[in-house]
């Protein structure tokens, strides 16, 4: 199903089911390039020196899929965020030239995914949404800390947050799924999934998610990101607000449990 067939009478009928929505945070509703970029170029003028705010953006983002991977050999399989953003910290400021940070500025930077800022449409997105009776959720691969940070950072009190720290997992693994209809009380098929990575949206469909994939552009280089051939989604949307217009008017209280 794709954006040109959102007026069916079935997509209408599905969306007044759901009862909850869970989004995937980083890349989807957050942008990573900016604020990294801006956050390290400040340093390096602190110290009189300048960086490839953007490299150095990219560099560390590219360490996250490794680590995912990497995590598959734990038990259980997940381990913090933070403990990445700290090792790739310390090895990637003195390969930019950024040697002898101070350890309080090196420790702020390492926090950045905490203050991470929304791409423009989600706020409005995400409080039409829950004006319209919708739970909103994170559901992501970030520690628990974090997410509520992201939220408060932003300005938006999540309903309930969904980390791989709370299920000891990463969304590589099919248990962290059963996480939100389990704590929600609300059946799989009555959350919709919303993230821009064609994998995330794999393991959603597969476990009962009504799945919505919003294109971005992660990497900063003017390039949307896309789905894998042949993959099937319930729905795609340019962005947020897009997706909460297609709600009716307090669909949750419309609906019976």
């Amino acid at each position: 199903m794709n954006h040109e067939k959102i007026e069916s009478a079935d997509l209408k009928k599905r969306l007044k089911t759901m009862k909850a929505v869970c989004l995937d945070i980083f890349g989807t509703s957050v942008d990573l390039m900016g604020p990294i970029k801006s956050e390290v170029e400040e340093i390096a003028a602190s110290l009189d020196k300048s960086v490839d705010g953007a490299k150095f953006a990219r560099e560390w983002i590219s360490q996250y899929g490794p680590y995912m991977k990497e995590a598959r050999n734990y038990d259980p399989p997940w381990r913090a965020l933070f403990y990445l953003h700290e090792k790739v910290v310390r090895s990637l400021l003195p390969s930019f030239g950024l040697d002898n940070v101070p350890g309080d500025k090196e420790l702020k930077l390492g926090h950045t995914w905490e203050r991470l800022t929304f791409w423009p449409d989600v706020k409005p997105g995400l409080i039409e949404l829950r004006n319209k009776g919708l739970l909103i959720c994170p559901f992501s691969n970030g520690d628990h800390d974090m997410l509520r940070e992201i939220g408060r950072f932003n300005g938006f009190e999540w309903d309930d947050i969904f980390s791989a720290q709370r299920a000891k997992a990463f969304k590589q693994n099919p248990q962290i799924w059963s996480m939100p209809p389990e704590i929600l009380g609300i059946p799989s098929q009555q959350i919709m999934f919303i993230s821009t990575t064609p994998s995330d949206l794999k393991q959603a469909h597969q476990h009962g998610y009504f799945t919505v994939f919003v294109p971005r552009d992660e990497s900063g280089m003017g390039v949307l990101s896309r789905l894998d051939e042949g993959q099937t989604v319930d729905l795609i949307v340019p962005n947020f607000i897009e997706l909460a217009h297609l709600f009716p008017e307090n669909s949750f209280f419309n609906n019976t449990y």
